[in-house]
């Protein structure tokens, strides 16, 4: 699996590639990138605090799998240690933000094309970047990553 420094490179690229397909209006796949932006941030975060060289692959313990092998952002955010940052003790635009991408999850992939609807995307992308609250702003000037 990737080290810190990949997942982050991997975060800001899926992000862009985003940005992009909104720009034109692939709102689907706009939405399954930015979910993936979410992940490997909060994975890359997740290396950083606990000190891993890189994000746990297979490590031959079940247990220790199954914990990391995740799309879950509620579990990613857990491991993060991001969590309280993220609470309803939170500021509300923070915490608004991240409720905005709890719906995201790797089986929309499967959804039928223009189930995403540009409205939602555009305000999911806002949730990742804007300013001061957006996740990733919000990661990225805190120097969580």
């Amino acid at each position: 699996m990737a080290n810190y420094r990949e997942l982050k490179g991997i975060a800001k690229s899926r992000l862009k590639a985003a940005k992009i397909l909104l720009e034109y209006s692939d709102y689907d796949g706009a939405v399954y990138m930015m979910g993936y932006a979410l992940e490997c941030c909060l994975k890359a975060i997740i290396c950083k605090r606990l000190n891993l060289s890189q994000y746990p692959d297979k490590s031959g313990s079940k247990d220790k799998d199954n914990i990391f092998k995740t799309h879950k952002f509620d579990i990613l955010l857990t491991l993060s240690g991001l969590e309280n940052d993220f609470s309803l003790n939170a500021t509300p635009g923070r915490y608004e933000n991240w409720s905005e991408l709890t719906r995201w999850s790797t089986e929309i992939r499967y959804e039928p094309i223009g189930t995403q609807k540009e409205a939602d995307a555009k305000r999911m992308y806002e949730a990742l970047t804007e300013a001061p609250e957006g996740i990733i702003t919000w990661v990225t000037k805190h120097r969580k990553w």
